[in-house]
């Protein structure tokens, strides 16, 4: 008998297709696609997903599609690999995910806390199209007859009535799956808790399960948006996945907004009234289950510190292949340091299910 697939074996499969997303390159004006030859293509859709890219120089990616068991999954790109990508679209992709000053984030008009500006922007300009949402606007006049005005973020968008029962979500109606599930890598993992926070803000969705399964995510959120999500239900709907020499996890915070913070205080010139808007920090969101180098998963705070204290050793020791070959998301045949412990440690037959879905998403192992 064929070994069980677990659904976040499937969901690390659906992070490795975002990065297939391509344009096609015989019918420039077509929809983006994912080639039916990309690996795990059958095991995790069913039929034609739908593609997207938006941003500066088609940096942010994601698909829509429905899935075996029906549900639907969401899944995000995360940043562009420096080979087989073009350069500047590579440049493009990294500014945009160290642009880490937190602005407001919202849901249905109300305050949500704060999110890393970077992936508020990345998440915005594909949620526009999963949406079948019509281009910004601020001018009153442009809501026709017809139309509804949808809040996303701090900007304004139109909804073309005509169009939403089309284009919304990527033409599938999702209130009548079992379930939508969320995932994606690196700063596709930045993305899920954004969508998450999205997709159960619609009325239409409210009594769809929500899980969300991603992997090297780096800090995204403040405790504003914890608090929100999880009085929401979302965060017990959330697992995590970290490679214990992964450095992508550990930023923006450690590397880069804590120095920067500090800076600031020591600025001669600053205020007391300036000082206190940069008091904010960034906090995990889901339960954490950490990969070892033996590819066993490990949970709790003692995991993730000695997470921690491995990056540390790795950047003393000046380890730069190691970490970078912790973050791959699959196996690399080529290179020089073990690769691909995300998908072999949660595809293991013997991995356990973090999340169930149902009316009421539950933990059954932590």
């Amino acid at each position: 008998m064929p070994t069980p697939v677990s659904t976040d074996c499937l969901l690390a499969f659906a992070s490795e297709l975002a990065y297939r997303i391509e344009p096609n390159p015989d019918h420039p004006r077509a929809a983006p696609h994912i080639p039916h030859s990309a690996p795990h293509y059958d095991d995790v859709i069913v039929g034609e997903p739908t593609c997207f890219l938006r941003g500066e120089d088609k940096i942010d990616a994601a698909f829509v599609a429905e899935m075996p068991d029906d549900t639907v999954v969401v899944s995000f790109r995360g940043t562009l690999p420096p080979f087989g990508a073009p350069f500047w679209s590579w440049v493009e992709d990294w500014l945009e995910d160290f642009d880490i000053d937190p602005v407001p984030w919202t849901v249905a008009g109300q305050p949500y806390g704060r999110v890393e500006h970077g992936f508020d922007r990345a998440v915005l300009e594909l949620w526009n199209d999963i949406q079948g949402v019509g281009p910004l606007t601020t001018d009153d006049s442009a809501f026709a007859e017809g139309e509804e005005e949808l809040t996303l973020g701090d900007e304004r968008r139109t909804l073309r009535g005509g169009i939403r029962h089309a284009l919304l979500h990527g033409g599938i109606d999702w209130s009548t799956k079992t379930g939508i599930l969320v995932t994606g890598h690196s700063k596709g993992a930045a993305a899920t808790y954004l969508a998450a926070s999205l997709i159960r803000g619609e009325p239409d969705l409210a009594d769809v399960p929500v899980r969300v399964a991603c992997f090297a995510s780096p800090y995204t959120c403040d405790a504003a948006f914890l608090q929100a999500y999880t009085e929401a239900g979302l965060e017990d709907a959330t697992v995590r996945y970290q490679n214990v020499d992964d450095l992508v996890p550990f930023v923006p915070n450690y590397l880069i907004s804590l120095p920067l913070r500090l800076a600031r205080w020591l600025d001669p010139t600053s205020t007391a009234s300036t000082k206190a808007t940069w008091t904010w920090r960034y906090v995990t969101i889901g339960h954490l289950r950490v990969i070892t180098r033996a590819c066993d998963i490990r949970e709790g705070t003692g995991a993730y510190w000695r997470a921690l204290l491995r990056i540390v050793a790795d950047l003393l020791t000046l380890q730069v292949g190691r970490i970078a070959d912790a973050h791959s998301l699959v196996h690399d045949p080529d290179a020089s340091h073990p690769t691909g412990r995300y998908t072999t440690a949660v595809c293991r037959a013997s991995a356990p299910e973090p999340v169930r879905l149902g009316v009421e998403a539950e933990v059954v192992s932590r």
